[in-house]
């Protein structure tokens, strides 16, 4: 029997020293593996219609009498290609200029330099720009779905 009691206090010591290492190991959180990293977000398509207000700007002359003050307006983007039909009554040899333009990575758009011509950005949803037509020109304020 003396050779069983040496033999547990032997265990005893040996466990008295092994319990708190093996506790100690649980206790230390895993290491934190990084996060995986999210994809930026791809450019956003200016793709939709875009309702809005056409406010004279009186640059060419044409006062709230010949143009009006403001007029609703709805432009369209389809596979970045801008359409819009700039109608004007009080010029008897063009009722309207129909305006079709690419819109650039970067949401600018612009027609060739002239008389009359459609230029702007759009981001984010929202569209601004100014238009000129042969009697009027005027700014343009318009949001993707949007109502005015």
């Amino acid at each position: 029997m003396p050779a069983m009691s040496t033999t547990i206090r032997r265990g005893g010591w040996i466990a008295s020293l092994l319990v708190p290492c093996v506790l100690a190991a649980c206790a230390d959180p895993q290491p934190q593996l990084p996060p995986i990293p999210r994809a930026a977000p791809g450019p956003v398509s200016p793709d939709g219609t875009y309702n809005g207000q056409l406010l004279n700007n009186g640059v060419l002359g044409g006062g709230d009498d010949l143009c009006g003050s403001s007029d609703s307006v709805t432009l369209t983007i389809r596979n970045a290609r801008l359409r819009f039909v700039l109608k004007q009554p009080q010029v008897d040899y063009r009722r309207q200029i129909v305006f079709d333009l690419p819109v650039g990575p970067d949401g600018t758009f612009a027609s060739p330099q002239g008389a009359t011509y459609l230029r702007g950005t759009v981001s984010g949803g929202h569209l601004q720009g100014q238009v000129a037509g042969d009697a009027c020109s005027f700014d343009i304020q318009a949001d993707r779905n949007g109502t005015w």
